[in-house]
């Protein structure tokens, strides 16, 4: 009995649902017919847009700079994804070497970790220094290319050392 109460109560709340759905869909399609005047206008619901065409389009850097570019990204990346995949470990083996009955071993085992932490941050600070010169060898180079893109490129690349040097110092402290 509670199954076909509940099956007709579900039925019931479907075909609302539809219906409210149908005046949507029609409230919709009448609110977005357009003429071609509209469309010669730039504007459609009062909304402005620009219209872009063949000439104005440009690549965001010259095929050498992508490329050079892309390769600190890259390399960032990389350590990055070598860190992800790494670090539980060197948490759980500092934090075990951080105990008072440490043993021997896993203060190693600690100090092997923190010391391969250390090598990730040096690989970031080699692309992050490396970053800071391809961008200043841009800037100077007279090459038209987009900002946008070139400042999310940077701010990875410093998102990764800053990450790694925040690591290194919060697992210092634990040790």
């Amino acid at each position: 009995m509670k199954r076909r109460l509940l099956a007709g109560l579900t039925m019931v709340a479907a075909t609302a649902c539809n219906a409210e759905l149908e005046e949507d869909a029609r409230v919709l399609d009448a609110s977005t017919q357009t003429d071609e005047s509209d469309l010669s206008r730039g504007a459609i619901e009062g909304r402005e847009f620009n219209a872009i065409e063949i000439d104005s389009m440009r690549p965001a850097f010259e095929k050498e700079t992508v490329i050079k570019l892309n390769t600190i990204v890259r390399r960032s990346l990389e350590t990055a994804n070598e860190y992800t995949a790494g670090i539980r470990d060197i948490r759980v083996m500092v934090t075990a070497a951080a105990q008072d009955d440490a043993s021997d071993k896993q203060v190693a085992q600690a100090l092997t970790g923190l010391k391969q932490l250390e090598d990730w941050h040096a690989q970031a600070l080699s692309a992050q220094t490396d970053m800071n010169a391809a961008v200043a060898a841009l800037e100077t180079s007279g090459e038209d290319y987009s900002e946008e893109i070139l400042a999310g490129m940077v701010q990875y690349v410093n998102d990764v050392e800053r990450l790694l040097r925040e690591e290194i110092e919060t697992l210092e402290k634990t040790f």
